[in-house]
């Protein structure tokens, strides 16, 4: 079992009692999720190795009335004998209180998370967005301000990296035997794949020529086998 031990029982009217404290700890830990420890003192000491005698009487003093305690319920008792006729089996009394801020810390938990990455998120967008803004284009062609977007492919940050056609207007020149739009889709495929090998913004060109450079021999390649007489067919 698991049980969630605030730290405000330190503070608490329990402070003064040590027995009653560790009792109690115990009992959190080993109840069911509707607060239910449904053992024998003896039960209780075999399972935590808490001495008998201390479990005992921290017993004792759960069971009492305290009018001091947070919760005024059963008039500050932590626990109550679940049948008259026997004497052991308790219930936590506030059992249900602290379960229902356990799930009110873990939801405000998870939205300061939820949060965090929305921030994290938004963060690295308005970075792409900037180094879009501040992006200059050497081309003295007129049409350089109109960007065409052929393919993108992610990047280490899970961002993504538009490839531009002006882009590969300047470098197409190198790799003449290459399928240009087939290898773009292979390079988003393949980043799809592997997220550990993904590139940074700043590595993307170069990653994207030395794609296309490998494509280029494999195709000079091709070409050299396809224009052997060695290999022609035979009728």
């Amino acid at each position: 079992m698991y049980g969630k031990i605030f730290e405000q029982i330190y503070d608490g009217s329990l402070r003064m009692n040590w027995k009653a404290m560790i009792t109690f700890q115990q009992m959190i830990v080993l109840c069911d999720d509707v607060g239910v420890v449904d053992m024998t003192p003896d039960a209780i000491h075999f399972r935590t190795g808490i001495p008998l005698e201390i479990i005992k009487d921290g017993i004792l003093d759960l069971e009492k009335p305290d009018p001091q305690s947070r919760t005024p319920d059963k008039e500050g008792r932590r626990i109550e004998r679940l049948d008259d006729h026997r004497d052991w089996g308790w219930r936590i009394v506030n059992h249900k209180y602290y379960r229902d801020l356990i799930s009110k810390k873990d939801r405000q938990e998870y939205m300061k998370e939820y949060m965090r990455d929305r921030r994290k998120q938004s963060v690295n967008s308005c970075k792409q967005k900037l180094a879009d803004l501040t992006h200059t284009d050497t081309d003295t062609d007129t049409d350089t301000n109109k960007r065409i977007v052929v393919g993108t492919f992610l990047l280490s940050d899970n961002s993504e990296y538009e490839i531009e056609q002006s882009f590969i207007d300047k470098i197409k020149n190198a790799y003449p035997d290459i399928n240009v739009k087939k290898e773009i889709k292979l390079i988003t495929a393949w980043c799809i794949a592997n997220p550990k090998k993904r590139k940074t913004r700043q590595g993307a060109t170069r990653f994207i020529n030395n794609w296309f450079s490998t494509a280029q021999k494999t195709a000079e390649e091709k070409k050299k086998f396809d224009n052997d007489p060695k290999y022609e067919c035979v009728n």
